[in-house]
């Protein structure tokens, strides 16, 4: 039989319970609940198949999770939860259902006497191939039409077709578009199908006003604050309606699809303030203004988006409130004429927990209207950060990074808060991420990319993280770049825990058993049950990861893959939320310049000559940007300025300089050198004529002495000469004697 039910929602499905934390499930019975909770019954009871079908928000998994933890009995049944995205393979679908089910020669299935209930959450999702068919779908249309497929294992040299059974298979998904697409009739003939159409008016406000007034009730606020509750709920009833009519999602904003999420992440972050830190509606109303502003402003890309933001706001203030924004908001007016009107002048709206003490357990989410006093708190986390860790961050907490530190720490104190944050290289996304999760007294997760890095390291990280926060009750922050995509199967293990809060098949069945074992006190204690079984312990271990695991993604928005990943994988923008990192203003330039120009190294350098090198490097960085709006506008062409662009522009300045510097004063030592070597051989010069001058007196008398002495020796060489001629005479004489004597002798005969 073919079945199509169309049911009217009318009231709320969940809430987050504030009293038990932000991430609690605070459920409440409705018609709906009843409802669709008793037709699944139905269905899943008589072993037929049913496909929830309605917009995103609109709670099918909800009603389904719901129903199979909690309405089925657990002895008798046995879940196998994936979750479907564009990236998923038919192998991967069948290795994930195989692994959850035993094998009996040609047949698998559940242990006897159980019956399985396989749910596909997002059935729509997976990709089509070159022939326009979907893998994944099709694996299922041949469990349903045949009741089993083929057993693919290395092992199996014959590939028998293995047969499922005591199986229901009961899936869920969006409607087709976006990243969704149509399903094959073939396939869809097998299901029984529960359209869910989109709450109107009246249930939101319904839904809503019952949890804000709860929660103001229960945390005894004052009368006139609970009497703002339709207020609240009506100005973000508006505000939403009109963002998701006008702010439609194209290929360079494709991340502008709103839904319910949002809508309750409004009233949640209206949730975290307490009646200490109210003191009237007009702080209300701030607050609201400012969870409007998280929610949906921090996700747009440009100045003109934002500013319709703000008109937005403006006039929904007016007719929702029945107040002037400009008089709410008038400490907000920096140029004094009397209206809230730029974006510098929004900027200022700002709650948050940064004035509680460093590593304060309890931190109260106030308003920040002291500037002085938040950038203060904001420098002395990051000087107990630099202390604490091992790797100091040489960052310039200027306004533009202390409103992203802000965002990120507000997404991190709500319960299984997850954040996307958009931006280009030197943005400070890591850096502000790391400083928010240790203000917040998380700890934080990286994985770290080499080049052996694959799925198995992947999922041994994956397995201590999981550990870490839902087997150990720790918040852990995840921190994971577009940088570390190694392969897409990360991503897809990131959707899976964004969506059903865990991986599937991540552990070994005895690992499981030991992952069970270390929260089995915690779930006895919590659910008051005292007969665990390791579906139920499982159940609860992973809805702890959900709660305490918050994943932080920095993403680049360059390119296409931003905006194919966020297609393929719309738990990314469904489940996280977005904070836009546009270019640094003005204000954030003039600090980061004088952050690194105004240092001891430079003290010698006069003050008006450093501050000319300040506006210089801003004036290049933005002048730079017009001529690449020029660009783009002229060849159609971006060339992008990023912040590391402009710190490479400060270190390149600083290195330049340093080694002007260095050129400079070599040649200075140089001189220097060469000018007290002419000085010290002048004073050596100078010595010597004072010297020769003492002397000269002496010098005369030598000289009149040497005259006199030469006139001696002359007198004495005369003398000298005469007596040589005299005895060289004698000499003549002897010589002419001896020569004759010796003839003579040669001559005479011998005797």
């Amino acid at each position: 039989f073919f079945f199509f039910f169309f049911f009217q929602a009318e009231d709320g499905i969940r809430d987050r319970s504030p009293s038990r934390g932000l991430g609690d499930v605070y459920k409440r019975q409705t018609i709906d609940t009843i409802r669709y909770a008793e037709l699944l019954h139905m269905f899943i009871k008589n072993e037929m198949s049913v496909l929830y079908v309605g917009p995103t928000g609109t709670g099918k998994s909800v009603y389904i999770k719901n129903t199979l933890l909690n309405r089925l009995e657990q002895d008798k049944y046995r879940n196998i939860e994936i979750g479907f995205s564009a990236q998923t393979s038919a192998i991967m679908t069948q290795e994930l259902i195989e692994g959850k089910l035993e094998t009996r020669r040609k047949e698998m299935g559940p242990p006897v006497g159980m019956k399985c209930v396989i749910f596909v959450d997002d059935l729509n999702m997976p990709k089509k191939e070159q022939y326009g068919a979907q893998p994944p779908i099709e694996l299922l249309r041949q469990y349903k039409d045949q009741g089993g497929w083929f057993n693919l294992k290395k092992e199996m040299k014959d590939k028998p077709f293995m047969y499922i059974k005591g199986s229901l298979l009961i899936a869920a998904m969006g409607e087709p578009g976006g990243g969704r697409t149509f399903i094959t009739p073939r396939f869809q003939r097998h299901f029984n199908l529960i359209a869910f159409a989109e709450f109107d008016d009246n249930t939101m406000k319904k839904i809503f006003s019952k949890i804000l007034e709860w929660y103001f009730n229960n945390n005894k606020f004052a009368p006139d604050t609970v009497s703002y509750v339709p207020k609240i709920v009506n100005g973000t009833l508006e505000v939403y309606e009109r963002i998701s009519r006008e702010l439609r999602p194209t290929p360079l904003r494709s991340h502008y699809t709103f839904n319910l999420r949002d809508f309750s992440k409004v009233i949640m972050g209206i949730c975290l303030i307490d009646k200490d830190h109210l003191s009237g509606t007009d702080v209300l109303i701030r607050l609201w203004a400012h969870e409007t502003y998280r929610v949906f402003g921090d996700r747009l890309i440009n100045d003109e988006d934002r500013l319709w933001m703000l008109e937005t706001l403006r006039d929904t203030v007016k007719k929702i409130y029945g107040v002037s924004f400009d008089t709410v908001f008038a400490h907000l007016d920096t140029d004094k004429n009397g209206k809230i009107e730029n974006l510098d002048e929004i900027r200022g709206l700002q709650f948050g927990d940064i004035l509680a003490p460093f590593g304060t357990p309890i931190r109260p989410y106030e308003e920040l209207k002291d500037p002085a006093r938040v950038q203060s708190a904001c420098d002395d986390a990051l000087e107990q950060y630099n202390l604490s860790s091992i790797k100091p961050m040489n960052i310039v907490m200027f306004s533009f990074a202390i409103e992203h530190l802000l965002r990120i720490s507000r997404i991190l104190k709500q319960s299984g808060g997850n954040a996307l944050l958009v931006g280009v290289g030197g943005s400070g996304r890591q850096s502000l991420t790391k400083l928010a999760s240790t203000i917040t007294d998380f700890a934080v997760k990286e994985i770290e990319i080499t080049k052996g890095y694959g799925k198995t390291e992947w999922h041994e990280d994956m397995k201590d993280l999981m550990i870490k926060s839902g087997g150990d009750n720790n918040n852990v922050v995840f921190l994971f770049t577009d940088n570390q995509i190694k392969n897409e199967i990360f991503l897809e293990d990131i959707n899976n825990i964004l969506n059903i809060g865990e991986i599937p098949n991540l552990f070994p069945s005895d690992e499981k058993a030991e992952v069970c074992e270390k929260v089995r006190a915690a779930c006895r204690q919590e659910k008051k049950i005292q007969n665990e079984t390791l579906a139920i312990l499982y159940s609860y271990f992973v809805e702890r990861c959900k709660k305490l695991v918050h994943i932080v993604l920095c993403f680049s928005p360059i390119g296409d893959m931003f905006r194919e990943r966020i297609r393929n994988f719309p738990s990314l923008v469904n489940c996280c939320t977005i904070d836009w990192f546009s270019e640094w203003p003005a204000d954030g330039l003039y600090s980061v310049a004088k952050k690194f120009l105004l240092t001891e190294e430079l003290k010698e350098i006069k003050e008006e000559v450093k501050m000319g090198c300040i506006e210089m490097c801003k004036y290049m960085h933005e002048s730079t940007k017009v001529k690449a709006t020029e660009f783009k506008r002229l060849l159609k062409r971006y060339y992008y300025i990023t912040p590391s662009a402009y710190l490479g522009l400060i270190n390149t300045f600083m290195e330049l300089l340093k080694a002007k510097k260095d050129e400079v004063k070599s040649k200075k030592d140089k001189f220097v050198y060469g000018h007290n070597c002419l000085v010290d051989t002048e004073s050596k010069v100078k010595d010597m004529e004072k010297e020769m001058t003492e002397m000269k007196p002496l010098l005369e008398v030598k000289n009149r002495e040497c005259g006199e002495q030469k006139a001696i020796l002359e007198v004495e060489n005369e003398k000298a000469e005469k007596q040589k001629e005299i005895v060289a005479a004698d000499e003549a004489i002897v010589n002419d004697k001896a020569k004759g004597k010796n003839c003579l002798l040669y001559t005479s005969p011998s005797p």
